[in-house]
């Protein structure tokens, strides 16, 4: 199981109201005024370094006389005796005990002294920790990484696979510079709009116990699905090497009908699901002429038995000009359910979201050229492409439109087992949205660089790991006979 190291103000125990009244009142006394606000925004730097700030605003007679040692244990004197009883938050007790019992390695990282932090928790829930990292045992608070390296040397952590909860701006920078791979946010105390740098934000301790539970659950998944793998199989199918250049072809300017592209889908290397997306044909929709493609993923039988996904859309494009008229979803995954239609008027600039689940609707704005995600591939594939260039796309997806940035990095070589090595340009979508890959994942994709621009190879990071997609050898074969086919006319 994967390491965690936890803070303690706003996580496991809710004491910065009294912190932040405690520091208020201090300051009035010296004759400085501050937010609470703002204390939550500080939360996680030395004392010291709080009350050294809040003496800078003081009359300049209470700076000549006070030292921010004094403006501290005034804070201190004041904050003991509002936080006369602490309790730990009974959800994450209880899953903090749940976690000992499993033996995954805890750390409690705080800017909190040794002696209060005595004073404040019991000492029979402090033991569920390996390691506590308490502000003085460090000689630098956050939002320097010291604390939560020095938590997981202690702990022989790994930190790419160290997750951290915390709750505060300062927080988060002390663990992403520290390196942590996966930075979970708890909005117990400010918005979340403060806690955007985390890979994930949760805004209950019952929705951070999912979270957490699902990270096992991933751990568990994969244990559960290497046994079933082929002799032999090494978890390896692909090769890429950067190139200076390749010969890049111009593309063909309109989806091929009848094309269809399958993947085999992994996960941490192991194989789980199939994807496909085809290109059905031309269809007549509201009078108009319109190519329907279809995308569809679901897991393989072992994964169906633990956690089934059964996922597909259909999007409906404009003949002449690639753009999307109707959009149609339908997910299964796990428990989670959703139907959904949304449909484009182009002319109005306006789009129209229905639920087919609870029947609710929803009306969007439409920019003047924009893609759903589906549209978006077989635009892009139809684009002249060049190494170390830009495109700006805007994006429709969850009843809203984003912009994306969508970079054609330095080509590649790409080596296919058993399928062959193909030059490619390597694109990487930079969103402005989080989706499935939250905050800090990566997805990139190898598009071959002959005018069929056939993604061969995608690929993925995220904080719940490494996944990526790679192309059926049967799709490659049938590419150039799909390229030649006639048109097709479905009902």
């Amino acid at each position: 199981m994967r390491p965690i190291c936890f803070d303690l103000d706003g996580v496991l125990i809710h004491t910065m109201p009294w912190h932040a009244t405690a520091w208020q009142e201090a300051a009035r006394r010296f004759g400085c005024r501050v937010s609470r606000r703002e204390i939550y925004l500080w939360e996680g730097e030395p004392g010291l370094v709080t009350a050294t700030r809040l003496l800078r605003r003081a009359r300049p007679s209470a700076r000549l006389k006070t030292s921010p040692q004094e403006l501290l244990l005034e804070k201190e004197r004041r904050f003991k005796q509002l936080a006369r009883t602490v309790k730990v938050q009974p959800l994450l007790r209880a899953l903090i005990m749940e976690l000992a019992r499993r033996r995954v390695r805890l750390a409690l990282v705080t800017g909190t002294s040794s002696r209060e932090l005595s004073r404040i928790i019991p000492g029979a829930f402090l033991k569920r920790f390996r390691v506590i990292i308490t502000g003085d045992r460090v000689r630098h608070g956050k939002p320097h990484p010291e604390p939560y390296r020095t938590a997981m040397r202690a702990l022989r952590a790994r930190p790419a696979q160290t997750i951290v909860v915390e709750n505060a701006p300062n927080g988060i920078r002390s663990a992403q510079r520290a390196g942590c791979g996966l930075v979970i946010a708890l909005a117990s105390s400010l918005p979340k709009r403060y806690l955007a740098q985390a890979d994930v934000i949760v805004s209950t301790a019952a929705q951070l116990r999912a979270v957490l539970q699902r990270k096992f659950l991933i751990a568990l998944l994969v244990s559960l699905l290497i046994p079933f793998q082929p002799a032999g199989w090494s978890g390896e199918v692909e090769r890429a090497r950067q190139v200076d250049a390749i010969v890049v072809s111009p593309p063909k300017r309109h989806p091929v009908l009848g094309e269809r592209l399958n993947f085999h889908g992994r996960w941490f290397g192991i194989p789980v699901g199939h994807g496909s997306l085809e290109v059905k044909g031309i269809v007549t929709l509201e009078g108009r002429q319109v190519i329907h493609i279809v995308a569809q993923g679901r897991t393989n039988d072992v994964l169906s038995k633990i956690y089934p996904i059964q996922d597909e859309v259909h999007s409906y494009l404009d003949v002449q000009t690639l753009k999307p008229v109707r959009f149609e979803k339908r997910q299964r995954e796990g428990r989670y359910r959703s139907d959904e239609v949304v449909t484009f008027d182009h002319a109005t600039h306006r789009a129209v979201y229905r639920s087919l689940l609870n029947g609710s609707t929803k009306e969007i704005e439409l920019p003047d050229e924009f893609h759903d995600l589906i549209s978006a591939l077989y635009w892009f594939r139809s684009q002249p492409l060049q190494p170390n260039q830009t495109i700006t796309a805007k994006l429709y997806t969850d009843e809203k439109i984003y912009e994306t940035q969508i970079q054609i990095k330095a080509p590649a070589l790409l080596e296919l087992l058993k399928r062959g090595t193909f030059p490619c340009l390597v694109v990487e979508p930079q969103a402005s949205f989080k989706g499935l890959l939250v905050k800090r994942g990566r997805i990139w994709a190898y598009l071959t660089a002959d005018e069929h621009r056939i993604p061969l190879l995608i690929k993925a990071t995220t904080p719940w790991g490494a996944m990526s997609a790679v192309i059926e050898q049967e799709s490659l074969d049938n590419v150039l006979v799909q390229a030649q086919s006639p048109p097709k006319q479905t009902p």
